[in-house]
């Protein structure tokens, strides 16, 4: 009964992983309609969640691997965070998915790139979640 309890402690970076991906959507939800986008932004998290995904997708673009940036190169620190979202890039390969984040952050975007952005944390925080849940950590009994 302890290890089960221990194992939905280890889960847990997946969860902030999923609450911070629903806090980033909120907040460019609201401001898809807004004429200034992301320069009308006072939500200062919502812009450093984007410049982190932003190095976080530039350092799994790199050729060496992903998980040997988790000290300093990749803002998304914690494995839980760099596993999601490189699972979740890999959905994202066509759709230049860092040209568009990079416009959000200089404030040249569309509403096509708020979008893309909106459509980027949902799969972030929709991995997230079922790493959170998934069920093969209860069968495993570790």
């Amino acid at each position: 009964m302890e290890s089960q309890g221990a194992m939905a402690g280890e889960r847990t970076n997946y969860l902030s992983v999923a609450l911070r991906a629903r806090a980033a959507i909120k907040a460019l939800k609201s401001l898809i309609n807004d004429p200034q986008g992301i320069l009308s932004l006072s939500n200062s998290e919502l812009e450093q969640d984007i410049k982190s995904v932003v190095q976080s997708l530039k350092a799994i673009e790199s050729s060496e691997p992903l998980h040997a940036k988790l000290s300093h190169e990749a803002p998304y620190r914690r494995f839980e965070e760099l596993q999601t979202l490189d699972e979740v890039s890999r959905a994202f390969k066509d759709t230049q998915l860092l040209v568009r984040l990079e416009a959000l952050l200089s404030g040249r975007s569309e509403q096509d790139d708020m979008r893309t952005a909106i459509r980027l944390f949902s799969a972030i925080e929709s991995r997230a979640l079922y790493h959170y849940s998934d069920p093969s950590w209860a069968a495993s009994g570790v």
